[in-house]
């Protein structure tokens, strides 16, 4: 009897090693991937989590990572059939309410994202990445106004943040706010220098400024040439 209770034990002990040595192995990949990431080499980090997925789907951690690596490859229906069995209500991470909301948004399904980032701002209000996305949205659905609203609140979180000082900038330059565009667009300029990461934005926001500057100038030009020629009559 013994000897019957000590296999037993032993087998339970043993297997639940193996569970605890297969966990482990698996957050080490994924710390591996998270890397290849964070780095930019998207590419590889997506082959690499498809074939952790196709492994464990049943890790909600490999799916998160997998789906929101989807999005920004902008692998966008892929990325939503990966994403949609995390975000149920009972869900309370954020996350994959936002990537899922983010990819919605890049396939222009303006409603379900708008509704996905919602849901996503009812479990973390505090997130300055989902006011940005959500302001996009109200953005593409031409509702400047609500864009430039949900804008200052996450300039309130978090002041000087490049992703909300550019396109506070676009939304107020929608809706004819030329001098607070301008304002945001030099905050953006400022704000980026040090990040790599905005080195294309830079070059078209000057160029942007140089084209507002311009049109300033034509527009007093062709004012002072009707106040001119209406004294002339």
């Amino acid at each position: 009897m013994k000897n019957t209770i000590f296999a037993i034990c032993l087998i339970m002990t043993t297997t639940g090693l193996c569970a605890k040595n297969k966990i482990t192995s698996e957050r080490l990949e994924l710390d591996v991937v998270l890397q290849l990431e964070k780095s930019g080499n998207l590419s590889v980090a997506e082959h690499k989590l498809s074939q952790l997925f196709a492994q464990v789907p049943d890790n909600s951690s490999i799916r998160l990572a997998y789906g929101r690596v989807l999005t920004k490859l902008a692998r966008n229906n892929k990325a939503i059939e990966v994403l949609s069995p995390l975000a149920s209500q009972s869900q309370q991470d954020w996350r994959p309410w936002f990537w899922a909301g983010t990819a919605m948004l890049l396939n222009n399904d303006l409603e379900n994202a708008g509704v996905f980032l919602d849901e996503a701002l009812a479990r973390e209000g505090e997130e300055v990445a989902i006011w940005v996305q959500r302001a996009i949205v109200e953005q593409q659905k031409d509702n400047s106004q609500a864009a430039v609203y949900m804008l200052q609140i996450a300039d309130n979180l978090q002041p000087n943040n490049p992703d909300v000082m550019l396109n506070f900038a676009y939304a107020n330059e929608s809706i004819g706010e030329i001098s607070k565009s301008i304002i945001a667009y030099k905050h953006f300029l400022k704000s980026s220098t040090s990040d790599k990461r905005y080195g294309k934005l830079r070059s078209l926001v000057l160029m942007r400024l140089a084209e507002i500057e311009n049109a300033r100038k034509k527009q007093a030009m062709d004012k002072l040439k009707a106040v001119t020629s209406a004294d002339n009559i």
